[in-house]
């Protein structure tokens, strides 16, 4: 088992759980009684909300309102809701202005790496325009696959940061066809 923090411990459904934080994810944990060594806890595969959830805009706003997506992954994609992630590298690159070069201009960000990978096809960034990050509280967000969390609630942040896009261009590559 991964190296794990015990974070807390609760009453819930009248069973004595607790919460482990394991390579920064929280999971509950629940026992069960072995009858010669006694209670001990197993892990439970239910993942628990993060504190605190990331969320880039190219525009500064007092409050995150629910919009509907249009992405390419899938449903996941596509829900009228405010989107966030655990990761605040991988909230950054939605921080940028993108101008399109032509038609069928594309971005995309490679998840896979500690540092997040942006590729662009026909497309530049606004080098001058400046982004925000949006710190948020998990409270009111579902995790709806791997990276996503979204919110069908009014969202107000706890703290904004402004992004200078040239703080991150060895983020970027473009691609040639």
């Amino acid at each position: 088992m991964p190296d794990s923090t015990l974070i807390s411990k609760t009453m819930k459904y009248g069973v004595l759980l607790q919460s482990v934080v394991i390579k920064s994810t929280s999971y509950w944990c629940f026992p069960v009684l072995y009858p010669t060594i006694g209670v001990k806890y197993k892990l439970c595969l239910i993942k628990m909300n993060p504190i605190y959830l990331y969320h880039g805009s190219k525009v500064l706003v007092d409050e995150l309102i629910p919009n509907q997506a249009y992405g390419f992954g899938g449903e996941a994609d596509c829900f009228k809701a405010v989107y966030a992630v655990e990761r605040k590298v991988l909230a950054i690159p939605f921080c940028f202005k993108l101008v399109n070069i032509s038609n069928n201009s594309s971005f995309n960000i490679d998840t896979d790496k500690e540092i997040p990978e942006i590729t662009l096809k026909n497309c530049e960034i606004d080098w001058e325009h400046k982004g925000y990050l949006y710190k948020v509280k998990s409270n009111n967000f579902v995790n709806i696959d791997s990276l996503q969390w979204t919110s069908k609630a009014i969202v107000k942040p706890v703290e904004i940061t402004v992004i200078d896009p040239n703080e991150y261009r060895a983020w970027v590559k473009y691609c040639d066809v």
